[in-house]
């Protein structure tokens, strides 16, 4: 818990922050108003100093009045700063480690982690260490404004469990010299993100804290951020990709995550125990998204286009003869709807599926996902068109749920192709974490 004082031009306010809840209250005696709060907020940022003279930059979700003299402000994270004699806050950073238990798995099969981990423990027991090291490869890209270098390194720590070490993979942001408060927030999406991406789960979450600094010698950190806990889901170990499958892809990946080409909001399954109505709903608006991405972007069904602009020219020659003027304002709609009409999706899937059959193998597509895939893309279209115009007489059977999942596997493997991930083995491999049969 952090108690400390804010301090207006007007009054005093006393705050209490404690689990990612900021109580703001008057010490006055005075009535608090919208007004002092909004004061004392920089562009959702709050700063901070406890009586510890710790410096605290809070994160603002959402605000809650409580009464006439306090407000709560319930955060997203915090970013401590810890007190050192003599030293001046400045939250200044070059560096933004964060790690995450699906690392872990992506790195679990790679010789450099295994040869990092017999490695961290000599050393911290002062031994000598082996100097052929195995070296991994950084990722420079553009994002935020600027270029950031992104390392994947292996760090070690004291435990309190039966085992003494803990040793983790860590994501490692490198970027100019700032104080940057939005470079921070959109440095720890973008990392959730890919987490996300690799372990094929909306729920994972990042390991607190996520420390903050200038050099790669975390030893000599003050600042430390606190992200509030999501509704997280166990982590399937089988269902995590592998570095070494994506890794030839892995700076367009991250360059993809960072430039919005890839569409999280609907990629994933909203529970990794069960298949859903929306999930089917979701993954068709992902697919249509990476087909425009990775396939052709606009993409017109020729053949079909022809037949529609026949039809419209017949519809369009008996208006004046066959419709009364105050029918005329009902076919000018319906005729706006005609145009605009746009029947792909089952020529869309049709066109990836066959590149997927290629890919992953048709008995292996039969064993891994469905017997009857063929049908696939007739059957999603159909559940999509049922759902989206509330057909309550519709029937859903299970195998029209299964037809989500394996279209998952086909945004996945649109999106690693985009990457640059071209090996058939490599491909198969990652799309396979998505099947019935993940190991």
């Amino acid at each position: 818990m952090f108690v400390g004082k804010i301090k207006l031009s007007d009054n005093t306010m006393m705050f209490r922050l404690d689990d990612y809840e900021l109580i703001i209250s008057n010490s006055e005696g005075q009535w608090t108003s919208w007004n002092d709060i909004k004061a004392i907020i920089n562009d959702g940022w709050i700063k901070l100093e406890d009586f510890s003279e710790n410096v605290i930059y809070a994160y603002i979700e959402d605000v809650e009045f409580l009464n006439l003299y306090e407000y709560k402000c319930n955060l997203q994270f915090y970013v401590i700063d810890w007190h050192r004699k003599g030293e001046k806050h400045t939250l200044e950073f070059d560096h933004i480690w964060i790690k995450s238990d699906c690392l872990d798995y992506y790195f679990r099969d790679d010789a450099k982690y295994k040869s990092d981990i017999s490695n961290l423990i000599d050393c911290w027991n002062g031994k000598e260490i082996n100097e052929d090291r195995i070296n991994r490869n950084t990722y420079e890209i553009d994002a935020f404004n600027q270029k950031i270098i992104i390392e994947f390194k292996t760090m070690i720590q004291g435990s309190d469990k039966p085992f003494p070490y803990d040793v983790r993979n860590v994501m490692v942001f490198v970027v100019k010299k700032t104080s940057d408060q939005k470079l921070l927030h959109n440095a720890i999406h973008m990392a959730k993100t890919f987490f996300k991406f690799i372990s094929v789960n909306s729920r994972v979450d990042i390991i607190n804290p996520v420390m903050i600094g200038c050099g790669d010698d975390i030893n000599n950190y003050t600042t430390m951020l606190y992200i509030k806990p999501d509704k997280v889901e166990h982590i399937n170990s089988n269902r995590c990709l592998k570095y070494d499958d994506t890794e030839s892809g892995l700076a367009k990946l991250l360059t993809m995550i960072c430039n919005n080409e890839i569409c999280f909001r609907s990629l994933f399954p909203c529970s990794s125990n069960e298949i859903t109505y929306a999930d089917i709903m979701n993954i068709c608006a992902a697919f249509e998204l990476q087909f425009d991405i990775s396939v052709k972007q606009n993409y017109i069904y020729k053949e079909q286009e022809k037949v529609k602009k026949k039809i419209i020219k017949i519809i369009e020659d008996s208006r004046e003869t066959q419709f009364s003027d105050s029918e005329k304002i009902h076919f000018d709609e319906i005729l706006v709807g005609i145009k605009n009409v746009k029947e792909i999706l089952k020529k869309r899937i049709d066109i990836v599926l066959q590149e997927f059959v290629q890919i992953y193998g048709d008995l292996n597509i039969k064993c891994d996902f469905e017997e009857d895939y063929v049908n696939m893309p007739e059957r999603i279209k159909n559940s999509r068109n049922a759902l989206d115009h509330g057909n309550v007489e519709y029937k859903f059977e299970r195998q029209m749920y299964w037809d989500a999942e394996l279209l998952r596997a086909m945004v996945y493997m649109l999106i690693l192709k985009t990457a640059g991930v071209s090996d058939k083995d490599k491909l198969f491999n990652s799309v396979k974490k998505l099947s019935k049969y993940p190991i």
